[in-house]
């Protein structure tokens, strides 16, 4: 019986894990509580779901935030949270000032 209820909880803390991390609690739920030792390893592994080495590195930029319209992919100002254009110099919302990389092989 105490072999029972320590599995759930150790699958219950797995799941909770996943969930913060963006993954199915469900599965992970049940991963957790077939196979007690494994899956705590494997989620505590895995990023966060949905995360790039580029949205890593440039926060706020994500494919959601490209414009659709052929204009400059839009980033969350690290001041005040708007988006701005990821070439912009100056936030047009709060004049928060960005310095600008040159992305053009030119």
């Amino acid at each position: 019986m105490i072999k029972i209820i320590l599995l759930i909880i150790f699958a219950l803390s797995v799941a909770m894990i996943a969930k913060s991390k963006g993954y199915n609690m469900f599965f992970w739920f049940f991963f957790g509580f077939l196979f007690p030792p494994i899956p705590i390893i494997i989620i505590l592994l895995l990023p966060r779901k949905g995360s790039t080495y580029f949205s890593m590195k440039y926060p706020g930029f994500n494919k959601e935030t490209e414009s659709t319209s052929g204009d400059d992919p839009l980033v969350q100002c690290i001041a005040c949270g708007k988006m701005i254009p990821i070439n912009a110099s100056v936030c047009k919302y709060c004049g928060k000032k960005y310095d600008i990389i040159d992305t053009d092989n030119k």
